[in-house]
């Protein structure tokens, strides 16, 4: 026993001390990582809300907590739960740069149903193609544009500090869109979105 404390003192540990302190934690974060990672749950429906400003956590709470009226367990693993990825599109900042790829792969793999967003993401959903008419389903739309929802002095949206402009002296429109998508199985998504847009506007 002496033999070995002396060998793990004097020359183990002497020589390979920092090796084995990165190696105890590189086991421990891939411990803590398999743990979250088989624990989590997948969120019965989850949107986007893509700006160029940053939107709070009470923000996101704020608009996310309506889904309680028209959501469900729709992935029956016995708990409703709702998820929003609100992106900061700044492209001047790194978190911007990884945003916007991450707002690419949402959109063209068609991963969520509704998009809320401002002026400045607008020219993404200008052409119109894939995305419900909501002119249709009675919501107050852009000019020429009946797939996108105006979003203006909505009580909800005040309250989450989304209409606010960038320098903060006048209101900021957002606007919506919802994918249209020939996939059935996300067809209850698809219905859910209009549902909660619906909330969204007549949310006192």
């Amino acid at each position: 026993m002496e033999r070995f404390k002396h060998w793990f003192t004097n020359s183990y540990w002497y020589h390979y001390k920092v090796h084995t302190i990165v190696g105890i934690l590189a086991v421990i974060i891939l411990v803590f990582m398999i743990n979250d990672f088989a624990n989590r749950r997948e969120a019965d429906y989850s949107y986007v809300i893509a700006t160029n400003l940053p939107v709070t956590t009470e923000s996101v709470a704020e608009i996310t907590n309506l889904f309680a009226e028209v959501g469900s367990d729709t992935n029956a693993d016995g708990v409703a739960d709702y998820y929003c990825d609100a992106l900061y599109m700044d492209p001047n900042s790194e978190m911007g740069m990884v945003n916007i790829q991450k707002f690419t792969v949402c959109f063209l793999e068609d991963l969520k149903s509704l998009y809320l967003f401002d002026d400045y993401m607008g020219a993404q959903f200008e052409e119109g193609e894939g995305f419900i008419n909501l002119q249709e389903l009675g919501f107050k739309t852009k000019e020429n544009a009946p797939w996108i929802a105006v979003l203006e002095n909505l009580p909800i949206l005040i309250r989450a500090g989304l209409n606010v402009s960038v320098d903060f002296e006048e209101k900021r429109v957002m606007y919506a869109c919802i994918r249209a998508t020939n996939n059935e199985d996300n067809q209850p998504n698809r219905e859910m979105s209009a549902k909660f847009l619906k909330l969204i506007y007549d949310t006192k």
